[in-house]
């Protein structure tokens, strides 16, 4: 009979293990699902501004399913702990549904005309390769002339006038046809174009833009002349430069000869040239692929064009210390330059500008005999040059220096060797740029010149854009939340047009930050805990991080250049002065001549551009306030809660935090009844871990040779080598660090320290019991008690660094209050070098990282082993301010003994007035 009732006791207790099982391994399944639901919310999230019309419905109604996944997700998670989450969803996604039927279709396409400063760079494809190099150029701070674009949208509109299109179409055909009848048939062609009429639109457009280029032109400016140009989208590119296939025309004086001038750049596309070009280099025929580069013209005095790389001298012959440009001048605009028509004066200067202002030019001045000026109603005329002035240089030793600096800015701007028009004002005597493309040259590209500091080098970094724009500031890095703050109240006048300029200092590594200044911010790695502060940057870079996390969207959500991905970011010197290209990824050190002028660049573009949304109706900006923003930034703050949910954004970031904390909590819920289900991990230090496999965690053979029933028959023994589960091995490996101490600190424990017992507030079990973790192959969540104090942790560790993130938590001590804090500012130390985001409050640590490599991720879940059998009973070590420092010390330089800290106390060269701010612990 006792028998038969134990028998039936065993399998009630298997059943409910079994169940406990089920149960938590449901619950770890659907923690997984709503991290690859929250990683699909980001995706659309950062998509958002990117699309508009049906793309954007489609995009807004998957963003609304997975925002009540999550909803659910989190319910599941949590057993109901948050009921108010589903109103606050209600109301949201049911007037996002509504809004979101009566959106307009998409209007990209009706975007006909842009200028110059309102180019972004994913809208180069409507103005073409020339005006977006100009518009990038002029964004950077050169000197651009000011104009706009007649888009290749309205170029296509033209030419697809009633009857045009198949008149065109009939005549290519014919010259595909029969080759020999080319000439006429073009000629046919630019008669058909230049008798069309233009769409209503477009020469409202055009009307328009020609309007606002002119209000905004200085009153010394004179009338406003206009050069159009062709700027297609396979133009200027250094496979194929479609150089002299287009027409030019110069000196367009009123909107309704630009309308004249549009036609005859159209027609231009379909010359005979430029049909000849198209077919020798492979690419269709039928296509205009054309924008129109309208820019306000230059009264020269001299102009032309220079090469940044000398063609005439083999790539084989370049030598480091005798590297040359090639610059040809000719007197008045530079038509003759480009055309060869008349002679011109060569100028092979260094690379350098300061050796070309020490003479280092070797110079072939011709005896000039035309000059080609524009008159004040446009018209272009071509005169004898006096000869008093035939052999005088075109070009002083200043004018060539600065050419030769702006070359090679162009050229580390474009990342390669330039082709480049230019011209000097007749009047200031300002040297402008006309254009930029790309040099080709024969043989392999001639080597690059040795980086050197500044915006004539390469890109300091690179990285991806998370947030388009332009903005120039001085770095300012931040490792944790109190150094979010922009550095002395600093304005983000980088971006915004606020504030004040703020003059460059020395522009090496150490320059120093200036009060006036406007910062950029450096992130090792992307929290949205620091959008509290977006506004006081002009720009952010991120070591990590991925375009869809939570901080790059409020980046985009408030128009302010931000980059992830940033090698190195971290690196730079505190102060250093630099531009961020967000748009073409690219972070460029600001020299001190050049600070303020692209400071005022950069403003300039922001004040036109200050949002990717502008334009929106009513109903459109009440879409996007109900997804995009983020309003809830402090995770630990006391309006983190589902009243203040006022966007699906804020959803998807809610439930992302509370279902890490539920998952903290999971374990505690089973564990109890998990009985013969647990393994306990045999580490060999007095750290007891009581795991569950939920998947994947343990090697096959741990649940029968690699593991054995313990002596009390309540859990299954394995033993490291069987742990397959990469955080929780990464963690098992830290905790055996050989060296590392486990007992008592140097100078003992208290007194009474050991007859304290501290609870952890979430049940009655003591700390100093069994730490239980649930494991699958790639995911790690342990719930730590270790003599006074607990620590939680929840990591995931897969092969794409959008899923991997660590949250680590610490509270308690056996100590007072003081040494509490002492050893919470130590652990923040140790973790901030090593790349986590940390808080603290009181005797409550909370760390985090995330996006990183899982190689990275590991090696940072050791450290955390190390840390959590290093940190036992060391409140008890912390007898003054200046043993966090000690601490840290000595457990970075490797020295696990924590008695080996005192041995760092009287070390040469230790800081103390470092220790004592490291161990203040200030938050």
């Amino acid at each position: 009979m006792l028998h038969h009732l134990l028998e039936r006791w065993r399998a009630r207790r298997a059943a409910r293990q079994a169940a406990a099982l089920d149960t938590l391994k449901a619950r770890y399944h659907a923690f997984r699902i709503l991290l690859e639901n929250n990683g699909r919310a980001l995706e659309c999230l950062a998509g958002f501004d990117g699309t508009s019309g049906t793309t954007r419905r489609e995009l807004v109604e998957e963003l609304v399913s997975l925002t009540g996944e999550l909803v659910d997700g989190l319910d599941l998670l949590s057993d109901g702990a948050h009921p108010g989450l589903f109103g606050a969803y209600g109301h949201i996604a049911g007037r996002v549904e509504q809004l979101g039927a009566d959106t307009d279709p998409a209007r990209e396409g009706e975007i006909l005309c842009l200028s110059l400063d309102d180019l972004p760079p994913e809208q180069a494809g409507l103005a073409g390769t020339k005006a977006a190099t100009l518009a990038r150029l002029r964004g950077y701070g050169l000197p651009v002339p000011p104009g706009f674009v007649v888009t290749a949208t309205a170029v296509a509109r033209l030419l697809a006038s009633p009857g045009l299109e198949a008149q065109l179409r009939r005549l290519l055909n014919v010259a595909e046809a029969d080759p020999g009848s080319l000439a006429v048939t073009t000629a046919r062609i630019r008669e058909a174009i230049l008798a069309a009429p233009m769409p209503a639109e477009v020469e409202q457009a055009v009307r328009r833009a020609w309007a606002d280029l002119a209000a905004g032109l200085p009153p010394e400016h004179g009338p406003l002349l206009l050069a159009a140009r062709s700027s297609g989208t396979a133009e200027d590119r250094a496979e194929h430069s479609f150089a002299g296939q287009y027409a030019t025309v110069l000196g367009v004086r009123t909107p309704e000869a630009l309308l004249d001038a549009l036609r005859e750049v159209a027609a231009s596309a379909f010359g005979q040239r430029a049909l000849a070009y198209r077919r020798h280099m492979g690419l269709p025929r039928g296509e205009a692929d054309m924008a129109v580069l309208c820019q306000a013209m230059v009264p020269a005095r001299t102009a032309g064009v220079l090469f940044t790389r000398d063609p005439a001298r083999s790539p084989g012959s370049y030598q480091a210390d005798d590297e040359r440009m090639l610059v040809v001048a000719v007197p008045g605009l530079g038509t003759l330059a480009v055309d060869g028509a008349a002679p011109a004066d060569v100028y092979l200067p260094a690379r350098d500008p300061a050796a070309v202002r020490a003479g280092d030019v070797e110079t072939r001045i011709a005896r000039k005999t035309l000059r080609e000026t524009l008159e004040p109603d446009g018209t272009l005329v071509r005169r004898p040059v006096p000869p008093e002035d035939a052999e005088a240089p075109t070009l002083s030793p200043p004018e060539l220096a600065t050419l030769v600096r702006l070359a090679r800015m162009v050229e580390g701007v474009e990342d390669g060797p330039q082709d480049i028009e230019w011209a000097v004002h007749e009047a200031t005597g300002a040297v402008h740029l006309l254009q930029a493309r790309p040099l080709s040259m024969a043989g392999a590209r001639p080597p690059s010149a040795p980086h050197q500091d500044g915006m004539d080098g390469a890109p300091l970094l690179r990285g991806a854009c998370a947030s388009p724009g332009r903005a120039v500031g001085r770095v300012h890095l931040a490792h944790r939340p109190r150094e979010f703050a922009p550095p002395n109240g600093t304005a983000a006048t980088g971006h915004n047009g606020t504030g004040g300029a703020g003059k460059s200092g020395d522009t090496g590594g150490d320059a120093a930050p200036h009060n006036d200044a406007p910062a950029v911010l450096v992130l090792p790695h992307s929290i949205p805990d620091a959008a509290t502060h977006l506004d006081g940057y002009a720009a952010i870079m991120v070591e990590a991080g991925n375009p869809a996390d939570h901080l790059s969207c409020v980046a985009r959500e408030r128009a302010i250049p931000m980059l992830v991905g940033v090698a190195g970011a971290m690196n730079l010197a505190e102060g250093t002065g630099v531009l961020v290209d967000a748009g073409r990824g690219a972070v460029l050190e600001v020299p001190d001549a050049l600070w303020d002028g692209v400071l005022a660049a950069t403003r300039r573009e922001a004040a036109r551009r200050r949002t990717p949304h502008d334009r929106e109706t009513p109903g459109e900006r009440e879409l996007r306030s109900l997804v995009v923003p983020l309003n809830l930034t402090d995770a630990y703050g006391p309006t983190f809660n589902e009243r203040e949910c006022r966007s699906l954004h804020d959803i998807v970031r809610y439930v992302h935090e509370k279902a890490v904390l539920a998952m903290f909590r999971a374990g505690d819920e089973v564990m109890e009844t998990a009985g013969t289900l647990l393994r306990r991990v045999e580490l060999g230090v007095p750290f007891h871990v009581l795991a569950i496999d939920v998947g994947g965690g343990f090697r096959n053979g741990a649940a029968n040779g690699g593991a054995r029933r313990n002596t009390r028959g309540t859990a299954l023994q394995a033993i490291p080598e069987n742990v397959a589960s990469v955080p929780f091995a990464a963690l098992c490996e830290g905790l055996t660090t050989p060296g590392l101490a486990w007992g008592p600190p140097d100078g003992g424990v208290p007194a009474g320290l050991l007859s304290r017992a501290l609870l952890d507030g979430r049940g009655e079990r003591p700390v100093g019991d069994f730490n239980y973790a649930l494991v699958s192959r790639d995911y790690c969540n342990l719930n730590a008690r270790v003599e006074y104090h607990f620590a939680m942790l929840d990591a995931l560790c897969t092969d794409n660094p959008r899923e991997n993130h660590i949250r680590f938590r610490f509270k308690g001590g056996g100590t007072g209050g003081a040494r509490r804090a002492r050893r919470i500012a130590f652990m923040r130390e140790v973790l901030a070098g090593a790349g986590f985001f940390t808080a603290a409050v009181d005797d409550l640590l909370t760390a985090s990282l995330a996006g990183e490599p899982a190689g990275v991720m590991r090696q940072r879940l050791v450290l955390l082993g190390r840390l959590l059998g290093y940190t036992r009973l060391l409140d008890a070590a912390m007898t003054d301010d200046e043993t966090p420092a000690l601490f840290a010390r000595a457990f970075l330089s490797g020295r696990y003994d924590t008695k080996d800290a005192r041995v760092l106390r009287d070390a040469a060269g230790f800081n103390a007035g470092h220790d004592a701010t490291v161990g203040s612990g200030q938050k």
